[in-house]
């Protein structure tokens, strides 16, 4: 599993469902939101993990691209892990 921290910019699949961080909660609790409905899902931080740990979550992962061209057409790599599970639990 790769590291992951939470703050802005991170985004998890639930089958195919996007959720993006938005806070941490009381120190043991996580809000996520869906970016096409605004939808708020609040986890605990062990269920987020266990989530991720069984495959119920999914971290969206990018590359950074330090000094790539884009003006001469060269798209900024991006890896995305889309498992098909249901969205909603």
């Amino acid at each position: 599993m790769p590291l992951i921290s939470l703050e802005a910019g991170l985004v998890v699949r639930r089958g195919s469902c996007t959720l993006e961080f938005v806070r941490l909660l009381d120190g043991n609790k996580v809000q996520f939101e869906d970016p096409r409905t605004r939808h708020v899902q609040t986890l605990t931080l062990s269920r987020f993990y266990s989530a991720l740990q069984t495959g119920q979550l999914a971290a969206v992962l990018g590359e950074e691209v330090h000094g790539a061209d884009l003006t001469r057409g060269k798209a900024a790599p991006v890896v995305l892990t889309c498992p098909l599970l249901p969205c909603h639990s």
